[in-house]
């Protein structure tokens, strides 16, 4: 008697353990990645296709443009909704396994008059060892984690994409303007070479140079509307909205950016903080360590709770029975492999981290050295080549004489200043696109350029 009564003590005592094990698990880090999903960005509810205009005045500013973006495209929002998926995996596996219940009868005994009717119910619950639910509810949340980072990569995506199309939509605009004020005074010239013509001082080789002119013009003026068309559309396409709805006209002038803030090493630092891949790979790492600690949990074994009512014995003794079952991990090689197997997947993924690091610097670097060279490309516009064309032009108009040479220079002049003040204002939206792709590479959405009427001259 006594010893059953110590097996039976130390059995109450296990399934205690075991009982205990089952109660709820709470996990701080998935409560915040809940709260986050709640309050960030992004939307709770599809938008549906937009049939009217977003922007009604302008000009169009970068900073409204990337916040409706981020607000509308769909493309977030199913990055959310990857994200509340791979949290409602934590509770499924952080819980216990549903109880059993089992019925059953002997047939025999139905239609028998010397038997008792014999039934058996049965309930039962399995308990993993203690941790294995809770690793398993690490794994879960660390996917999840992963899924927020994807959600701030798909930010940066978007921002980044509505940035470049935001230049492209400002350069072809603007061009348009230039090449349409060439073509003014070009007609102006042909008017001027049509009146000296019927003078004698002029030649009709000369009206017709400046016709080729005007044309050739009007051609770069075709090609740069449908240019601006496809960058107004494929705004329209991010914000969500009909491909034909109107925008509002871009910014007058865009002066150039100025140096970034900080340091080359600062950048770096801060993409090492911000980058989104980093943060997934960080989250692959907690998900690597689950696994590992889950493949050991592996080898031991699980606990079975049983409670059985049966009527085939006929003293009440006998028809209440309670049991347990223990799993038996007794195949080795099978549990040492998946050890091996997720220590590897988890060197893997220090190894990833490292290789991602060294890539994030290389592309910081890139970026900071493309900021320069397009800043100082637009301050050699800006102070050299720019002002000497103009200065030509202006040099080349005060002293017109009647010879047909100088008409055609003039006509050729003025080709160069159209080329200059073209490539000027390249070169500043060039600026601001290496400066999205620097605040791309430290993982920031990109600096809103300052609107001014007079632009890149008056910095």
């Amino acid at each position: 008697m006594g010893s059953s009564a110590f097996r039976f003590r130390h059995l109450g005592v296990a399934g205690l353990a075991f009982v205990a094990s089952a109660c709820a698990i709470t996990s701080p880090r998935y409560q915040q990645l809940s709260a986050d999903l709640a309050a960030g960005p992004g939307r709770a509810a599809p938008v549906e296709l937009g049939d009217a205009p977003l922007f009604v005045d302008g000009p169009l500013r970068l900073d409204e443009l990337v916040q409706a973006v981020l607000d509308r495209n769909p493309d977030l929002d199913a990055a959310r909704a990857a994200w509340q998926a791979a949290l409602a995996r934590y509770p499924q596996e952080a819980a216990l396994p549903d109880p059993m219940v089992s019925y059953s009868i002997a047939p025999l005994s139905i239609a028998s008059s010397d038997v008792r009717f014999g039934q058996t119910v049965e309930i039962s619950q399995s308990l993993p060892w203690p941790g294995k639910r809770r690793l398993a509810g690490e794994l879960a949340v660390a996917e999840a984690a992963m899924a927020r980072a994807d959600v701030a990569e798909v930010r940066l995506r978007l921002a980044a994409s509505a940035a470049q199309l935001y230049y492209d939509y400002y350069a072809a605009t603007r061009a348009l303007e230039i090449v349409a004020d060439d073509v003014r005074l070009l007609e102006d010239e042909a008017r001027l070479v049509e009146a000296r013509l019927g003078v004698g001082q002029a030649w009709q080789d000369d009206a017709l140079a400046i016709d080729l002119e005007v044309a050739d013009r009007r051609r770069v003026s075709i090609e740069l509307g449908s240019r601006r068309d496809v960058a107004a559309q494929a705004i329209n396409a991010l914000l969500h909205l009909r491909p034909e709805l109107p925008l509002p006209p871009p910014p007058v002038a865009l002066a150039a950016p100025g140096a970034p803030v900080g340091s080359l090493d600062d950048a770096e630092a801060a993409a090492l903080v911000a980058r989104p891949e980093l943060a997934v790979l960080a989250a692959r790492a907690d998900g690597a360590a689950a696994a590992v600690a889950i493949a050991d949990k592996d080898q031991y074994p699980d606990l079975r709770l049983m409670g059985t009512y049966t009527t085939m014995f006929p003293m009440l003794e006998h028809q209440i029975m309670v049991g347990v079952g223990v799993s038996l991990p007794v195949w080795r090689d099978r549990r040492h492999a998946a050890v091996d197997g997720a220590r590897a997947q988890a060197r893997r993924v220090a190894a990833d981290r490292a290789g991602a690091e060294a890539t994030i610097r290389a592309e910081v670097a890139e970026a900071w050295r493309r900021d320069a060279e397009a800043r100082d490309l637009a301050t050699l516009y800006r102070d050299q080549i720019l002002p000497t064309a103009e200065a030509r032009i202006d040099a080349l108009v005060s002293r017109l004489p009647s010879a047909r040479a100088d008409v055609i220079e003039i006509v050729r002049a003025r080709r160069t200043v159209e080329q200059a003040r073209l490539a000027h204002l390249q070169v500043v939206a060039d600026a601001w696109r290496r400066r999205a792709e620097l605040d791309r590479a430290r993982g920031d959405l990109p600096t809103a350029p300052p609107l001014t009427d007079e632009g890149d001259r008056h910095e």
